[in-house]
């Protein structure tokens, strides 16, 4: 299993390190739509779409060096890493797979069987809490990635959404465009309205 803390740790060494302010201020700016950077002490997101932002920001935010934040951390503290922990970001930099995801079988507290909507691949997930939260048929917006020889969820915990809000035909046409999912996507068109909703 993923061990505690690892992507937290990268998330905290970017967001307090000082080297990397602008590019923080500039990641704030683009994830949550904001023009003028005077904006961002007013921001109030909800916990959910912070999550959201750490994951974007981990996973698949490019730095001026043309590297992710994840990767520029596992460059910057390669020698300083065990063995263990450079293994599993490269690992989670190699495998990690954003997407759409339909939950087909559940094992409870053991795993469950997801097929990517978007690439036609079955998956095997070994997860514990997820068991109990996921519900057959569903959808999720989730990332996956090898750890230790096995796939696990490494995603902000995020929201289900049934065939009936997503219907099958929506799911194909964004196939056939070949739309790019990410964190900052799902959350521009689809969290922030529904939060927008619920506060209205």
């Amino acid at each position: 299993m993923l061990p505690i803390g690892s992507i937290s740790n990268v998330v905290k060494y970017f967001v307090t390190n000082p080297n990397f302010a602008p590019a923080l201020e500039e990641s704030l700016c683009d994830f949550f739509d904001i023009e003028r950077h005077n904006e961002i002490d007013e921001l109030q997101p909800s916990q959910m779409s912070f999550e959201f932002f750490d994951e974007w920001l981990v996973f698949d935010c490019m730095l001026s060096s043309k590297r992710t934040v994840l990767e520029e951390y596992l460059f910057i503290h390669q020698k300083q890493l065990s063995h263990e922990y450079k293994n599993i970001y490269s690992d989670l930099i190699l495998t990690n797979r954003y997407s759409l995801f339909r939950y087909d079988s559940i094992e409870i507290d053991k795993s469950i069987t997801v097929t990517d909507m978007l690439g036609d691949k079955q998956y095997v997930i070994i997860e514990r809490k997820a068991t109990r939260e996921a519900v057959l048929g569903n959808y999720s917006f989730l990332r996956i990635a090898s750890v230790g020889g096995h796939y696990e969820i490494v995603s902000a915990d995020g929201f289900q959404l049934t065939p009936w809000v997503l219907p099958l035909r929506l799911i194909t046409d964004w196939k056939k465009r070949k739309i790019k999912f990410s964190p900052l996507v799902v959350y521009q068109q689809m969290l922030k309205p529904m939060e927008s909703g619920i506060g209205d």
